[in-house]
């Protein structure tokens, strides 16, 4: 399951799976059963989530966890905490790295990574361990880089700011040897890093998917462009005519458009309804913006889905 779905960026496709896919049906199925007979709401009931871990006077730190998880985790999870795999598939997962859970993830959170560590590690010994010896694992393992929060659209700033803060994370707060902070998104060839959270990097078209296309650095089987727009076939289409419709103006969501984007936006929208017609759509079609991870945005590059070919209900998911 962890090569289709947990996490993302390490799945099969790089993406989460259709909702109609057979992982997903799976895991709903298996929740379903899960939750068989319990009270809905029940705030309390037994067994829902892991223990807070009691904090100790001597707090969590990275140095001493290095030495625990030397000694108790690196036969499963490795030196560099890349996991360990059996003919391709992952039996432990990556603890740290670029395929790792990424700084969204509940298990970024020193105090939440604790909890679960006590309660589930090491594998077959749960509760072993001291506290002491959980905060330090949990504060040595998230001081590693890991991929980038989702919810970030090229500020890092108030990525920080919005999402994260607090003694328990150290996102864009702890600075590692190269003197980046951690979280901090790698510079562009030919940028100076930032050292500093008041320097707010704007989005760029390097740094997306979907500007990747516009600049042809990766091929896609483009429908439509003019010196505004750009549209082509999404590679995993919910209907059987599915396109997006992209500026090429870096604007990351709607939310970020303004006065002068007006007439942008409109020709966007025409555009729409010309390349449904060109499609054989002329009347019944959908057209759908994402803003922000909550959402479903996982591209942060503003775009329009053009679907078309099927019903529709209302309302969407």
């Amino acid at each position: 399951m962890f090569s289709c779905v947990c996490p993302a960026p390490g799945s099969a496709k790089g993406e989460v799976p259709p909702a109609d896919s057979e992982p997903i049906i799976d895991l709903l199925s298996y929740f379903y059963w899960l939750a068989t007979n319990a009270p809905t709401g029940d705030q309390k009931m037994a067994g829902r989530g892991y223990p807070a871990v009691a904090e100790t006077a001597a707090g969590f730190d990275p140095d001493r966890g290095r030495l625990v998880y030397e000694e108790r985790c690196v036969v499963c999870h490795g030196q560099e905490g890349a996991g360990t795999k059996d003919h391709g598939e992952v039996v432990f997962p990556p603890l740290w790295g670029d395929i790792a859970y990424n700084w969204s993830a509940g298990m970024h959170r020193i105090d939440k990574a604790a909890a679960f560590i006590q309660a589930n590690m090491p594998l077959g010994q749960p509760d072993t361990l001291s506290d002491q010896e959980v905060w330090d694992i949990a504060g040595f393992v998230n001081s590693h880089p890991r991929p980038q929060d989702p919810r970030y659209d090229g500020d890092f700033e108030e990525t920080v700011k919005r999402f994260h803060g607090g003694i328990f994370d150290y996102y864009g707060t702890l600075t590692l040897p190269n003197g980046k902070l951690l979280g901090e998104p790698r510079p562009r060839v030919g940028q100076t890093p930032s050292r500093h959270l008041h320097q707010k990097k704007g989005p760029t078209m390097s740094e997306t998917l979907f500007s990747k296309i516009i600049n042809r650095e990766i091929p896609a089987d483009i429908v439509y462009e003019d010196d505004l727009c750009l549209a082509f076939r999404d590679v995993n289409p919910q209907a059987p005519m599915h396109v997006l419709l992209v500026p090429k103006k870096p604007l990351a969501r709607l939310a970020h458009a303004t006065e002068q984007d007006k007439a942008l936006l409109g020709h966007m929208m025409l555009k729409a309804s010309e390349i449904a017609r060109a499609e054989g759509y002329r009347d019944d079609f959908r057209l759908v913006i994402n803003n922000g991870p909550g959402a479903g945005q996982s591209v942060f590059h503003l775009h329009i889905h053009i679907l078309a070919g099927r019903g529709f209900n209302w309302p969407p998911g």
